[in-house]
């Protein structure tokens, strides 16, 4: 009798927690959409910066367009590229192409990111991206995670190296 009490206890409890996981989730595979393919065209957005300060994707890109990347301040494999991606910001920028970092991660406050950037001494804007509306947008499910862009342009996908 203890033994059916045990295996009902244990199956009854895999239940709770498997509807738990799924419930909590809040979204599914069907709910992110594809990421731009090349040739699609990014049209101009806002998203404010860890001051508060609301910049354009147009405002911000250079002559020659932009380079958005997904960054993060608490993923490692994101801070392992901290000082490559301020090089290339700044290899880019000479030749007409801007950096744009987002973070679109909930857990990190944009007072958060502000002193991330300092610390590191990431010198490109970085924008909150709360509700990951752009993140989702553009495909984004990892960090650092990059995409080229000219407003007006087609989008291309950036891959690590």
């Amino acid at each position: 009798m203890k033994k059916q009490y045990a295996v009902s206890l244990l199956v009854a409890s895999l239940v709770v927690i498997a509807l738990a996981a799924v419930a909590g989730s809040g979204r599914t595979d069907n709910d992110v959409p594809a990421p731009p393919t090349i040739g699609t065209v990014i049209d101009d957005f806002k998203l404010p910066d860890a001051d508060g300060k609301e910049h354009s994707l147009k405002s911000l890109a250079g002559s020659k367009g932009a380079v958005v990347i997904f960054i993060a301040t608490k993923c490692p494999v994101s801070n392992a590229y901290n000082e490559r991606m301020e090089k290339l910001a700044q290899e880019y920028k000479a030749k007409g192409i801007n950096f744009i970092g987002i973070n679109a991660n909930n857990t990190e406050p944009a007072s958060e990111v502000k002193s991330h950037a300092a610390e590191k001494g990431l010198t490109f804007t970085i924008l909150k991206d709360d509700g990951n509306k752009i993140a989702d947008r553009l495909g984004a499910t990892r960090t650092p995670e990059a995409r080229c862009a000219r407003p007006g342009r087609a989008a291309r996908r950036v891959r690590r190296s």
